[in-house]
């Protein structure tokens, strides 16, 4: 990091420049990315038309994979952060719609450049300057991005519509039976899985349950489809069956010779079927009959359901209900590992009350101590965190258990140990309303302030 020499009376002014690159798609059987082609283009452009006093900041501010139609990317993020702390006097992007695809966001990031005094550099427009011409000609860049997007966007939709109307496959990996060949969209049949299939569905039309078929099949050493992906060529499938995984089987339409229409219905298909659809609807019928009759279901809020995950294991910890016999009208809530995915039965004596993990959030969040002990939360962060912790505890906002949920991103459940991740996203908007701001309920009530976190 280069800094201009300052003079007693003045701050030294820091020089650097830093490359932003993004790219919607990443392929890894590529040798090089499209955001390693934009950053070596950049720092040649950077190199051209800079001296040796502004150098490169010596991070890479690369956001692969992600899209512009919002500004929710880590390295922009990062980006922006270090631009708000006065160590960027310069950025250089590839084209302008690398930062953003929308006009309204593409503004925001320029008003920001602006208000830090950051020189924004274009490399397939080096003549815009910092002119009124200039400013814009970038609105009209960015309008041009986001109408192209649109474009885009419209082109893809038609195109999905045509592909329905003419009865063919839209997209995704093949199922269990069937094989994607290079040379074509359509699905081809796997005589050797096809078997299995065929299997499954007389298993379930012999009355079988989900539950009952995935032992069998493993058993057998049957495993789910095994799927080399094309953009990331990576191996997936290939495991033990669930309960789950098999009614997923059942209920694929593409067995019978038919595709999903994405309204819940189905759509004539292209392909061979593997089960005659006789077989499919009998199967279909007999899972229907299965569920229970429709009655009126206890409901009950939980600011956390799906974002408990079980420590052991890592697989999330669904809510159960708990009844008294004697007290009917009572009911427990506890979130309890019992997931079978991977075909591994769940952690026994893995369980939690809903009300004494809620209990346990609320504190931490009026526990200054328990904040400052987490590295992942800045000063800003932590005080906005408490101030928000004292005012559920006051019941001053609309809904505490909404807000709970809102707060929290995941909580890593075991028995001798409880972790709370706060969520990012809802940290900053935090830190916009009571970031600083610390409340004074602490010191009416010191007292009600606890140390030592316990799990259970």
């Amino acid at each position: 990091m280069a800094t201009s020499a300052g003079t007693a009376d003045s701050p030294s002014v820091i020089f650097a420049y830093a490359i932003y690159t993004r790219q919607s798609r990443v392929r890894n059987d590529i040798t090089l990315s499209s955001y390693d082609v934009q950053f070596q283009i950049c720092r040649d452009h950077a190199e051209a038309i800079f001296p040796p006093a502004i150098p490169w900041c010596g991070t890479r501010y690369d956001d692969p994979g992600q899209s512009g139609e919002d500004l929710d990317r880590p390295a922009l993020q990062s980006l922006l952060a270090e631009i708000e702390k006065g160590t960027i006097s310069h950025v250089i992007v590839y084209r302008l719609d690398r930062l953003s695809r929308r006009l309204a966001d593409t503004v925001q990031i320029l008003d920001t450049f602006k208000r830090h005094a950051v020189d924004l550099k274009i490399v397939t427009a080096p003549s815009l300057a910092v002119s009124a011409t200039s400013h814009f000609m970038l609105n009209i860049l960015a309008s041009f991005a986001e109408f192209e997007h649109g474009l885009i966007s419209e082109r893809i939709k038609e195109s999905v519509r045509g592909r329905r109307r003419r009865g063919q496959r839209l997209s995704g990996k093949p199922p269990l039976g069937y094989d994607l060949p290079d040379y074509g969209k359509e699905l081809v049949v796997n005589d050797s899985e096809a078997r299995k299939v065929r299997k499954l569905f007389q298993l379930a039309a012999s009355g079988q349950t989900p539950r009952r078929i995935a032992e069998y099949a493993n058993k057998q050493g049957w495993a789910t489809k095994l799927y080399v992906s094309r953009s990331t060529n990576k191996s997936i499938g290939g495991k033990p069956w669930a309960a789950r995984q098999i009614l997923e089987l059942l209920r694929n339409p593409v067995y019978a010779g038919f595709q999903r229409d994405g309204k819940g219905g189905r759509r004539p298909g292209r392909h061979q079927a593997i089960v005659k659809p006789e077989r499919f609807d009998e199967v279909q019928a007999l899972i229907d009959s299965r569920r229970p009759a429709t009655r009126e279901r206890h409901k009950h809020d939980l600011p956390f359901k799906g974002k408990v995950f079980c420590a052991q294991c890592g697989r999330p910890m669904s809510p159960h209900t708990i009844l008294k016999p004697r007290q009917p009208h009572i009911r427990y809530w506890h979130y309890r590992c019992r997931s079978h995915a991977g075909g591994r039965p769940p952690c026994k004596g893995v369980s939690v009350s809903a009300g004494e993990l809620d209990r346990f959030v609320r504190d931490i969040l009026r526990d200054r101590r328990e904040l400052d002990a987490d590295p992942n939360l800045t000063p800003e962060s932590r005080d906005a965190l408490e101030a928000v912790g004292w005012l559920i505890a006051g019941l001053r906002v609309p809904d505490p258990c909404l807000a709970l949920g809102d707060i929290v991103e995941r909580i890593t459940f075991g028995r001798d140990s409880i972790r709370v991740e706060f969520s990012e996203a809802v940290i900053r908007e935090l830190r916009a309303t009571y970031g600083g701001s610390r409340t004074t309920q602490e010191d009416e009530d010191p007292g009600s302030r606890r140390g030592g976190r316990r799990a259970r």
